[in-house]
């Protein structure tokens, strides 16, 4: 059985980062998210992130994700899964979550 689980493992590497532990409220300064996500797992290729795994659906982070995985949608502000801004005045005028600490915490995963 472990063999099989590496070898899984193995193929996984180059599209995702095997056994990391997904981004919560607990390790993420400013949560950007709904609460009704509590975690959002990271899948790297190439040392950057590339899809983030919420609910149990993927999302694409970026063009090269999207183009590898076309029907895969983006994971944006349209999505539905940001929270509004901290800032209540860009939270008036409409603008979702502050990013950069979720951002900085899902690069570092890679």
């Amino acid at each position: 059985m472990k063999k099989i689980s590496f070898a899984l493992c193995l193929v996984a590497v180059g599209v995702t980062s095997c056994g990391a532990e997904p981004l919560t409220p607990d390790n993420v300064s400013e949560w950007p998210f709904i609460q009704s996500v509590k975690e959002v797992t990271i899948q790297c290729s190439a040392g950057k992130p590339q899809y983030a795994e919420i609910n149990g659906k993927i999302y694409a982070l970026n063009g090269a994700a999207k183009a590898r995985k076309p029907n895969t949608p983006f994971l944006n502000h349209d999505s539905g899964l940001f929270a509004p801004h901290p800032d209540p005045e860009l939270a008036k005028i409409g603008m979702k979550a502050f990013l950069t600490s979720f951002n900085d915490a899902a690069e570092k995963k890679c």
